[in-house]
């Protein structure tokens, strides 16, 4: 079974995070989102997924699990939305 894996935030430690996804056979990158679209595009073009600017777009794309990388206190917000 592959999981599908978004990823909340794309500046720095999203990069970092993309890079280890990507080396595990058990988890298939799904998309990375910013409020910067900008960023998301990059990171997206990297990693070898799709880009979305807002984290509500990214967890209706069919996610099993996200990871949050946005600065500490951002979390909350993103961490909320997935969880619905």
């Amino acid at each position: 079974m592959t999981l599908n894996i978004g990823i909340i935030g794309c500046g720095f430690i999203g990069g970092v995070h993309s890079r280890n996804l990507a080396s595990d056979p058990r988890v298939r990158l799904a998309g990375v989102a910013d409020v910067a679209l900008p960023r998301a595009e990059e990171l997206a073009r990297t990693a070898g997924c799709r880009a979305f600017s807002s984290a509500a777009d990214l967890i209706g794309a069919g996610l099993d699990a996200v990871y949050v990388t946005t600065p500490n206190t951002l979390h909350t917000e993103a961490v909320l939305a997935a969880l619905n």
